[in-house]
């Protein structure tokens, strides 16, 4: 912060393809550069990704498609990947 500013770093763990080496790259890399402040999300396939609709393409089981029951933070939006509710 020599700056005055703070730096944030967000990060997505359990994409489709990430083994336990890439989080471990992750956490290395979150160590190194050592953020004032880290937001870490884990990866959620919803209505209208490609995920959501081939799961098994992507290595990936849903284990409930009631989105009503998936914590998420943050303004319901549109856009490619998330749907009106």
């Amino acid at each position: 912060m020599e700056a005055g500013i703070k730096a944030k770093a967000a990060v997505i763990v359990g994409s489709p393809g990430e083994t336990w080496e890439t989080v471990q790259d992750t956490v290395d890399m979150m160590e190194e550069i050592m953020p004032d402040e880290a937001i870490v999300c884990i990866f959620t396939p919803y209505p209208g990704s490609p995920v959501w609709d081939d799961p098994e393409a992507f290595g990936m089981k849903i284990l409930t498609r009631d989105v009503s029951k998936y914590a998420a933070v943050g303004p319901d939006m549109t856009g490619n990947v998330v749907v009106e509710r």
